[in-house]
């Protein structure tokens, strides 16, 4: 192995390695292996670890985009700061931005073979689904507790789902609907609709509509729907919940209709919409959502930028972000990799999650950077 690639191999693992130690987390806590608190200290010091490996190569590759990165975030937070309600976040959540957050954003960056990152991300998400089949096991035998659903999980599984289903053999397309099973059994009905989405969108990419084997695959997807539409689905969460004593909260919205159920997700957005268009032009400064929701984040990465920046810079940083990711869509020879990085990285972050704290954006940001290849202001 050539030093070059030796280096791409620790950079991919440090990105990816963070959301094994958060799956083994969902294990330990179901199990009560290990308090919580105590827990969650091992996990971000576990993550660091290869991260702080990889900043050799992120230093010897990407000095510049490193400074200029450290420093527009130190003077945000610094200018943060001054906002007297922002200051307990800033303290409580700033670690995680600046020593998980920024160097896996960083690590992504300084990737030079995506071939390699992909090697990585199938192994990776092999690993991540043997951990949520044994999760799947020990709910099944009672073993760990299981109330309604598990949010963090399916978010996790959400990767391997993606990855499976972007690989060509049928294998993997069979792991991925394992994965997915999961995710509607166990968590929400957010990763379950994103990875609806990936399958959809790929098989429109994928295939050509002149040809026998394309009526074939529209017909059989037609059937499938037909049979899911007319299915008894009463008796199949009965069944659900009898025979596998699991009551399913994303499988009993899509049965009663309700997917769309927003969970309180209206008046969050209201009251930060509010505070947006009350607030000075520059905004309330990075974590400027939670002291206005009670330490909960926006919901939305459009809300959430707007309600930091103001609406004046929020908006120029999120055109300027969406037509960066639009020009690296185009441009890109691997379409079906860019929109599983855009599904994992920016999807969630439309009804969940805060972009300071997402370990996925954070590689798609690096991941739209190596794509770009436009590095000569780094």
């Amino acid at each position: 192995m050539i030093k070059s690639d030796r280096k791409d191999y620790i950079l991919s693992f440090a990105i990816l390695f963070p959301t094994i130690v958060l799956m083994l987390q969902q294990l330990l806590l179901g199990i009560n292996f290990i308090p919580n608190e105590t827990l969650r200290t091992y996990n971000i010091i576990l993550s660091s670890l290869p991260l702080i490996y990889s900043f050799k190569i992120i230093i010897n590759r990407n000095t510049r985009l490193l400074l200029f990165t450290y420093i527009v975030f130190i003077l945000l937070l610094l200018f943060s700061y001054n906002n007297y309600n922002n200051r307990n976040y800033i303290l409580s959540e700033s670690f995680f931005l600046l020593f998980i957050s920024i160097p896996i954003f960083l690590s992504a960056a300084s990737i030079r073979n995506i071939e390699i990152l992909k090697n990585v991300l199938l192994k990776i998400s092999f690993i991540i689904l043997i951990i949520g089949v044994f999760i799947f096991l020990y709910i099944l035998t009672g073993k760990v507790d299981f109330t309604v659903y598990n949010m963090a999980l399916s978010y996790y599984l959400l990767l391997p789902t993606l990855v499976f289903i972007y690989q060509e053999k049928s294998i993997y397309k069979l792991l991925s609907v394992l994965s997915l099973l999961i995710i509607l059994l166990l968590g929400s009905r957010g990763p379950f609709i994103i990875a609806l989405f990936y399958y959809a969108t790929i098989f429109l990419l994928n295939t050509k509509f002149n040809s026998l084997k394309s009526y074939i695959s529209i017909i059989l997807l037609i059937s499938i729907s037909f049979f899911i539409i007319n299915i008894d689905t009463g008796a199949l969460l009965n069944f659900v919940e009898s025979a596998l004593g699991i009551n399913s909260r994303t499988l009993s919205l899509l049965i009663s209709g309700e997917i769309d159920y927003d969970a309180g997700r209206n008046e969050i957005s209201k009251t930060v919409i509010d505070n947006i268009l009350n607030s000075n032009a520059w905004g309330f400064g990075i974590y400027g959502d939670r002291p206005l929701l009670d330490g909960t984040y926006a919901h939305n990465i459009f809300l959430e930028v707007l309600i930091d920046f103001g609406l004046v810079l929020g908006t120029l940083i999120l055109l300027l972000f969406i037509v960066f990711m639009i020009k690296v869509f185009l441009s890109s020879k691997d379409k079906t990799l860019f929109l599983l990085f855009f599904s994992l990285g920016f999807l969630p972050l439309l009804a969940s999650g805060s972009y300071l704290k997402s370990i996925e954006f954070s590689i798609l940001i690096g991941f739209l950077i190596i794509t770009k290849k436009t590095k000569k202001w780094m």
